[in-house]
């Protein structure tokens, strides 16, 4: 009651006005800067097709195991368990790999490691290979994130990142979104690991990306 009270009084109403005002700007402002940026764009592009694919696999694999082998629900505690310790395990890898072979490299050897790996989850016939291909694209993904982020804050002016990086995690759960409702709608009619498999294609787009981006990305001696 007090909170709607103060809300409604003239000047806290302009002030959040003023502060609404202000966010649109930002948005605008960062928006435009996207726009006018081919790498952003590029990138971006990536990010939205990285996310669907992850984002799908990550929700479908769980209803995979328990429709398919029956697991018990504590296992699933172990494997996120597993994932996230292969994962720490990865990123520090990950980190240091960056300095032998650059961020973009390393990035496209992800890709294709996880294209590789989801092709090969269609052939998946016993619960064993199952989580151990499970396991290997947690870790992936996991490593990927920190290296990833640290490659797209390099195209992104200090002034504007914050509204820049606002609307990556927009695209980033847009994607995840089409990808969970993706998944539960494929899943009804077809296998799923022949889902994933098909779904290995959809990395070499951003491998396409990545490797076919102005020649300004690749001529930074960090990538």
């Amino acid at each position: 009651f007090w909170g709607t009270r103060e809300l409604l009084n003239v000047n806290n109403r302009q002030k959040v006005g003023k502060l609404f005002s202000d966010y649109i700007s930002r948005g605008g402002q960062s928006l435009n800067y996207i726009f006018r940026s081919k790498q952003l764009k590029q990138i971006l592009a990536l990010t939205l097709i990285f996310y669907f694919a992850v984002s799908l696999f990550g929700m479908g694999f769980p209803i995979y195991l328990k429709q398919s082998f029956q697991i018990p629900d504590y296992y699933f505690g172990i494997i996120g368990s597993a994932s996230a310790l292969l994962g720490i395990a990865f990123m520090l890898f990950a980190e240091k790999m960056t300095k032998i072979l650059g961020y973009r490299i390393l990035l496209g050897l992800f890709l294709i490691i996880l294209s590789v790996l989801f092709y090969l989850f269609g052939f998946a016939r016993n619960i064993t290979d199952a989580l151990v291909i499970i396991l290997i694209v947690e870790a992936v993904i996991f490593g990927w994130y920190p290296i990833y982020q640290s490659f797209f804050n390099k195209f992104i002016q200090e002034e504007v990142r914050a509204s820049v990086l606002s609307v990556q995690s927009i695209i980033n759960l847009s994607a995840t979104a089409l990808g969970e409702l993706g998944v539960g709608i494929l899943i009804t009619y077809f296998a799923f690991p022949k889902i994933i498999q098909i779904l290995c294609l959809l990395f070499l787009i951003p491998l396409f990306i990545l490797f076919s981006s102005e020649k300004k990305i690749s001529q930074s001696s960090s990538f």
